[in-house]
């Protein structure tokens, strides 16, 4: 209900947030609407671990969303220990404005990338390298609230 009632108060048309500097920077997830992709990689890695018993291959710490200044590069970082060793899982996409269908600057088209462990490309398949609707509905200085497709689960995020 918060959320709804932040995105009652503001208009994001009037900030444009596809095209707006607020939202670069890295954001911390506080609530994650559906699984993605990248939730789908880490439950494969974590199961693939728990596979080991004890022996733990992956662990995660944390995660982070990290949008570029052209704002056309998104990367969510997870930090974690592969083999007790630190690195991060970063799962890129490509984010668009999308003036198909609205030309108010809150509408953008998200398109799985590609993925890399410490540093290391990790091949993918093909089909998952698809596309998603993604509305910012609220945006300031310290809090985004996006919702993938039209008025879908919300996903909440705090600038870090």
């Amino acid at each position: 209900e918060l959320m709804k009632d932040l995105e009652s108060i503001q208009h994001p048309f009037h900030i444009k947030p596809a095209y707006n500097s607020m939202l670069n920077g890295q954001w911390d997830f506080v609530h994650a609407g559906p699984p993605t992709i990248a939730t789908a990689i880490m439950e494969f890695l974590t199961e693939t671990s728990q596979l080991f018993g004890p022996l733990s291959l992956f662990k995660f710490r944390e995660t982070y969303l990290e949008v570029g200044q052209e704002q056309s590069v998104i990367r969510v970082v997870v930090g974690g220990n592969v083999l007790k060793r630190d690195v991060d899982l970063i799962i890129q996409t490509k984010l668009t404005p999308d003036e198909r269908v609205v030309k108010n600057g809150t509408r953008m088209m998200e398109r799985f990338d590609s993925v890399q462990l410490g540093g290391v490309d990790i091949p993918i398949p093909e089909q998952w390298k698809q596309s998603r609707q993604l509305d910012i509905t609220f945006l300031d200085k310290d809090m985004m609230i996006a919702r993938s497709g039209v008025m879908g689960d919300p996903h909440l995020l705090l600038r870090r």
